[in-house]
């Protein structure tokens, strides 16, 4: 889409620059096991990537859609969103095969030692709540 390839993160902040001006207002350029870069509001940064014992590929990058939306529709800012689709990326790799490599929340939360966050509840479509708990 750019004609930039993003081997470096120079040439992904220059990537990044270039769908900014096509006018989106934030770009996210998934890099695979070398993390996610970021250009929002001028500033690019490098999201690194969560260290696992990865044997298959597949997914990652549709989990780590699925975990930045769910975190980004939860209220979560950009740059935690950006880690809660890593760890889900991140997640993936650790399984075989496709939707049955998705992590779930609890997994998701439990790889980011840095929230804390041991129990969460949810409240499913139709009103039933469902608490979360690790350990």
């Amino acid at each position: 889409m750019t004609g930039i390839d993003p081997s470096d993160e120079l040439r992904a902040h220059q990537a990044a620059e270039r769908l900014i001006g096509f006018g989106a207002k934030v770009a996210i350029l998934k890099l695979g096991a070398r993390g996610v870069f970021v250009l929002a509001a001028g500033e690019g940064k490098m999201v690194p990537t969560f260290p696992v014992d990865a044997s298959d590929s597949i997914a990652a990058g549709d989990c780590f859609n699925a975990g930045f939306g769910v975190a980004i529709t939860r209220g979560f800012p950009l740059s935690q969103a950006l880690r809660h689709g890593a760890a889900a990326g991140a997640l993936a790799t650790t399984k075989m095969g496709g939707s049955q490599s998705a992590p779930t929340d609890l997994e998701r939360f439990t790889l980011m030692p840095t929230f804390h966050i041991r129990r969460f509840d949810i409240v499913c479509a139709n009103g039933k709540r469902i608490t979360l708990s690790a350990g």
